[in-house]
C-alpha cells in the first residue's frame, strides 16, 4: 500500500532525527510489541508515530486497526525496529559523537523540516479550474517572453487541460519551495567572509 511505503521511506530519517533528542514523557504502560536491545516499542509509541506520519485521523486509525493492513503494519514495525537497532549500534561505537555523522544528521534534519513544510503548505492547496487556466496562461506568457515572434510551442488549453492539475501542482510546489528558502534567509540571514561566497 502506497501510504505504508511512504511511511517506511521516511522512517530512517525520522528515527535518526528522533534519536538525537530522545527523552521520556509520561510513563507508557501500554503493551510492548517489540524489544530492540535495551529499548521497547509499545503500542502507544507505535501509534504515536503513525499519527505523526499520517495526520489524517481516519486514515491513521485505519492503518492501526484494519485487519487488512496487518502485514503492512508489521512491515513498518520491522523497519522501525531495524532503524532503532542501527542507531543503538552506531551509538555503541561512538558514532553519535563523530563530526561527520553530526553533519549528516544536521542535513537530514534540514531535509525533514523542508519536506514537512512543503507537505503542510501543499496540502492547503485546493485548486479550481480557474487556477489551472491561470497556470496555463502563465506558461503561455513565459513561452512568448522566451521566444518573441515565434510560433507558439504550447498547444491550446483544451488539448492540455488533462495535464494541467499536475503542471499546476509542480508550479505551486516550486513557489512554495522558493518561499521557504526566502523565509529561512530572512529568519537567519547569511553572510560570508571575503572570498568565501558561493557562486549561487
Amino acid at each position: 500500500m502506497k501510504m505504508i511505503r511512504t511511511l517506511g521511506s521516511g522512517l530512517a530519517l525520522a528515527g535518526l532525527v528522533g534519536a538525537v533528542g530522545c527523552h521520556k514523557m509520561a510513563k507508557d504502560t501500554s503493551p510492548v510489541i517489540a524489544n530492540v536491545g535495551t529499548e521497547k516499542i509499545t503500542e502507544k509509541s507505535f501509534a504515536d508515530i503513525i499519527h505523526a506520519m499520517v495526520p489524517d485521523e481516519a486514515r491513521s486509525k485505519e492503518i492501526l486497526t484494519s485487519e487488512a493492513m496487518r502485514s503492512q503494519r508489521n512491515e513498518f514495525l520491522g523497519q522501525m525496529a531495524k532503524t532503532k537497532a542501527l542507531i543503538q549500534l552506531g551509538q555503541s561505537l561512538g558514532l553519535d559523537k563523530d563530526p561527520a555523522v553530526k553533519i549528516r544528521m544536521e542535513q537530514a534534519a534540514a531535509q525533514a523540516y523542508l519536506q514537512m513544510l512543503m507537505e503542510r503548505r501543499s496540502s492547503k492547496l485546493v485548486p479550481t479550474e480557474a487556477d489551472y487556466k491561470a497556470a496555463y496562461d502563465e506558461l503561455v506568457a513565459e513561452e512568448k517572453a522566451k521566444n518573441p515572434g515565434q510560433a507558439m510551442a504550447i498547444p491550446p488549453y483544451e488539448q492540455v487541460k488533462g495535464q494541467m492539475p499536475m503542471i499546476y501542482k509542480q508550479r505551486q510546489e516550486k513557489r512554495i519551495f522558493d518561499q521557504i528558502l526566502q523565509e529561512s534567509a530572512q529568519k537567519a540571514p547569511i553572510t560570508y567572509a571575503e572570498g568565501h561566497k558561493p557562486a549561487n
